[in-house]
């Protein structure tokens, strides 16, 4: 069981945590990956929002895949609701032992 949980420790240690805007055009908005902490078969993604641009941001999470190593919305994702500058975290439940996942924060701008 120690194994096991030490190994799942150390899939979220390799993770992929890259940070991302809707277009890539228009003033950018600040994202940041802080902290991810692993417990059982739950990985715990947190974060900051340093800024948003002076678009609508209609909405922000945390895009995850284990096939894609850049995840994009289209993917498994954890809706977090409207951005806000300030902190916030994700809970993914339910991974599978001994895999690769990769993560990406994202805002989402307007209705695209």
């Amino acid at each position: 069981m120690k194994t096991n949980a030490l190994r799942f420790i150390s899939l979220a240690l390799i993770c992929a945590f890259i940070i991302t805007t809707c277009k890539k055009d228009e003033k950018v908005t600040d994202l940041e990956i802080t902290d991810v902490t692993v417990v059982d078969n739950t990985v715990k993604v947190s974060g900051k929002i340093i800024s948003l641009s002076g678009n609508k941001n209609s909405d922000y999470g945390v895009a995850y895949s284990i096939k894609n190593n850049s995840p994009v919305i289209t993917d498994t994702v954890v809706r977090l609701g409207t951005p806000t500058v300030g902190p916030f975290s994700a809970e993914i439940k339910e991974l599978k032992r001994n895999k690769t996942y990769y993560f990406r924060g994202f805002i989402k701008e307007g209705d695209h």
